[in-house]
């Protein structure tokens, strides 16, 4: 991390002042021996003396230059931070919000998405006005209930289709409906409280874990235990001090302990659509299994939209999708396509060990 980079970084300039010191320290000792007899021999001690705090003065100095450059820096990105342009009701900023859309607010009581359909239309979206698109005439549609993989090289755009999904940026062209609904009509609030996502990174917060699973406190304990049966975590929660009430610490659980709590909040939420980003993969091969399991069990009823980079995690799902440089390359069944020697899914899963006669169970050890 950056941390390891700065004490290196430190590391290396201490021992190259060191020798400079000493260079330094040489040279005044051999000038002093050339002319004893003509320079005061209290002015080149006291050159000697001083020599010696040197390095400490130059490594201090330099440490403080350091630290006053990542003050600098950390202040410019809170400037940034700080002067975001808010997000209005509508997700957009209120110099920018279409005065002749009518945004739509979804009740409380009213029950959207009802089956989970999702559709790509004519669909490109950029980062900033001055960037080229990160996705390009994205056309794709899915019915409720399928569970659809996303892979691609690194910076294919997989993750861009999730932002998209969410609306973190707007729309360049094209439009993205979910049961039928524009989503650029939908209110934020309506639009990202209906999607539950589970990303690479397990996101719990410094709380009870009755608050990690629950925030609104709504499911009752049985309803909780059920849960964390269903992934796995009951026994390893009843042994915490306080079950329920155990405070979750960043050192307390472990990796796959932390994304199974975190499927374990999606099966409580209920929600029709549920979005995986790279979600498994760095977990161990027992925790990868669990979730998939969950995934056609639990979650069997609803739309599974999985960024993947180990393809062994989505050859099992309804479809597939292959991006390329933000664009749609190569779209079926991940069977059909695996099967497929002009694929590029199936060039793609080679370059990781994967061909269709292996069989599934091996396919997380295959990569």
């Amino acid at each position: 991390g950056p941390y390891y980079y700065r004490f290196t970084g430190q590391a290396f300039l201490g021992a190259t002042l060191s020798f400079i010191t000493m260079i330094v320290s040489v040279s005044l000792a051999a000038l002093a021996v050339g002319l004893r007899h003509k320079t005061n021999p209290a002015l080149l001690g006291i050159g000697l003396s001083n020599l010696t705090n040197l390095t400490n003065l130059l490594s201090m100095l330099l440490s403080n230059w350091a630290s006053v450059e990542n003050g600098t820096v950390s202040l410019q990105r809170i400037h940034e931070i700080v002067n975001l342009p808010a997000e209005g009701s509508d997700g957009e900023t209120p110099d920018k919000r279409s005065s002749y859309i009518r945004r739509i607010s979804i009740a409380k009581d009213e029950a959207w998405p009802v089956h989970g359909s999702v559709k790509f239309q004519d669909f490109s979206m950029k980062y900033r006005n001055d960037l080229p698109p990160v996705l390009r005439d994205i056309n794709f549609s899915i019915r409720g209930g399928t569970k659809l993989g996303i892979c691609g090289r690194t910076g294919s755009g997989k993750s861009s289709m999730i932002l998209a999904l969410f609306r973190a940026y707007p729309f360049t062209t094209g439009k993205v409906t979910i049961d039928g609904i524009d989503i650029s009509r939908l209110d934020l609030h309506s639009l990202r409280s209906e999607l539950s996502v589970v990303s690479q990174e397990p996101f719990l917060w410094h709380a009870p874990l009755r608050d990690n699973l629950d925030p609104a406190r709504l499911c009752a304990d049985d309803i909780l235990w059920a849960a964390l049966r269903r992934v796995g975590m009951s026994d390893a929660i009843s042994k915490l001090p306080g079950k329920l009430e155990a405070l979750i610490e960043e050192s307390s659980l472990s990796r796959g302990e932390k994304q199974l709590l975190c499927m374990a909040r999606v099966l409580l939420r209920q929600r029709q659509i549920v979005i995986l980003d790279e979600a498994t993969s760095s977990l161990d091969f027992e925790t990868d299994k669990r979730i998939r399991e969950i995934i056609q069990t639990d979650l069997s009823d609803k739309t599974i939209i999985a960024v993947a980079h180990r393809i062994a995690t989505i050859v099992e799902f309804d479809m597939v999708i292959v991006l390329d440089s933000g664009s749609i390359v190569e779209m079926g069944n991940p069977r059909e396509l695996l099967s497929d020697p002009a694929s590029k899914f199936r060039r793609l899963a080679a370059s990781q060990g994967i061909s269709a006669e292996e069989d599934r169970e091996d396919y997380v050890w295959a990569i």
